[in-house]
């Protein structure tokens, strides 16, 4: 309960100057008489019939006064008396100074606010405020629901989307569409590098009507040692592999026995012949020839033909590049022992590129009869 107005006056004032102030001197002097005075216990004024009873009722009013200052404490004196405040009466029940449970309805601006030790909200929303926007930490939850993207680093989700910027101008994208349909885009800005690369420590399995590979560079399919293939319980369609075989990190055209045929010879009748050791040239002015096709996104870059002779060592081969819409016919390796692999470059020549009309023809000279051939390879590379 607060105080009621006070209704006592003083009897003089010390400073200002005025008709109310007290005279120093005269002040001096009833200071030294009442000192002298209080120190014999103010026999004097106690001893007098009249005015002894009006100084014990001043002095019990010094002692109320008295009782009163000490009541007035201190911030911490004052929490130290009435803590702990019962719940009752709209405290915590707590003897901690520090914290407390804060309810607040705020519906203008909260100011800044520091929270030292750890803030958690149980209830509620936060709506339509940056969190991290200068100084970003790490966010766990449970669940994390974004209205447009997320983005992190060069990465951006939206929906039904993953762009990925590795470098400037270059993306790769996945994205799904109507009826469940995903696509997979990667371009390269400046040319044609954006590969896509699939490695399985596994097998890879794919089970769909249809797939279609759209990429703005190569689409490579690793598979590991076990499984060396793409197994397919379909067809597997492929608009340049050809007729292909990838043996010990090696692609090549393979060549049979039977694909040698035999030049024109005058006097006619069957010049070839084939028995246990292979297919072999009746006579030693006869040759033969084998011609492949290279596929799209090859290259031959040379040749072997594998077999033996009558021991004089010049069973020989050579490579050529040949077209089906032209008559050419250009030299490319240069005559090469069987047995021995004929490089297109380091004899002279230049590799054969697939472009869906280039061939790759292997002609035989044999000086001797009864020269056998087995059967070669066009070796080739990805272009």
């Amino acid at each position: 309960m607060a105080l009621a107005s006070k209704q006592s006056q003083p009897f003089y004032v010390t400073t200002g100057g005025g008709a109310d102030e007290i005279n120093a001197a005269r002040k001096t002097t009833l200071t030294n008489a009442f000192t002298s005075d209080k120190g014999k216990g103010n026999v004097q004024l106690i001893d007098d019939n009249t005015l002894g009873p009006i100084v014990f009722n001043i002095q019990r009013m010094q002692d109320d006064i008295d009782e009163l200052r000490r009541y007035v404490d201190d911030a911490s004196e004052l929490r130290g008396k009435i803590s702990p405040l019962p719940i009752a009466n709209g405290g915590t029940a707590s003897t901690s100074t520090t914290y407390c449970d804060l309810t607040a309805n705020v519906t203008g601006v909260l100011p800044n606010a520091n929270v030292a030790a750890d803030l958690t909200i149980t209830a509620g929303s936060i709506n339509n405020t940056p969190i991290g926007a200068s100084s970003q930490s790490t966010i766990r939850a449970t669940t994390i629901d974004a209205s447009t993207d997320f983005t992190v680093g060069t990465t951006v989700v939206t929906s039904n989307d993953i762009t990925m910027t590795p470098s400037p101008g270059d993306t790769a994208q996945i994205r799904a569409s109507a009826n469940g349909a995903l696509g997979i885009t990667t371009v390269d800005a400046a040319g044609s590098d954006a590969a896509i690369t699939i490695t399985s420590d596994g097998n890879t399995e794919i089970d769909a009507r249809e797939i279609t590979l759209d990429s703005g560079g190569n689409i490579e399919l690793e598979t590991g040692t076990v499984t060396n293939y793409i197994n397919t319980t379909g067809v597997l369609r492929s608009g340049n592999q050809g007729d292909i075989q990838y043996v010990s990190s090696e692609y090549y055209i393979p060549i049979t026995a039977t694909d040698f045929q035999g030049l024109a010879d005058s006097r006619g009748g069957d010049q070839w012949g084939m028995d246990l050791d292979g297919t072999w040239i009746s006579h030693n002015s006869l040759s033969g020839f084998v011609e492949k096709l290279i596929p799209l996104g090859f290259k031959a870059t040379g040749c072997i033909v594998y077999g033996d002779s009558d021991g004089s060592g010049d069973n020989e081969f050579r490579g050529y590049e040949g077209a089906i819409n032209a008559s050419t016919n250009t030299a490319r390796g240069t005559a090469t022992t069987v047995n021995v692999v004929s490089d297109f470059t380091t004899q002279g020549g230049s590799d054969i590129t697939g472009d869906g009309l280039k061939t790759c023809r292997i002609i035989l000279d044999t000086n001797e009869a009864r020269d056998s051939y087995y059967g070669g390879k066009i070796i080739l590379e990805k272009v």
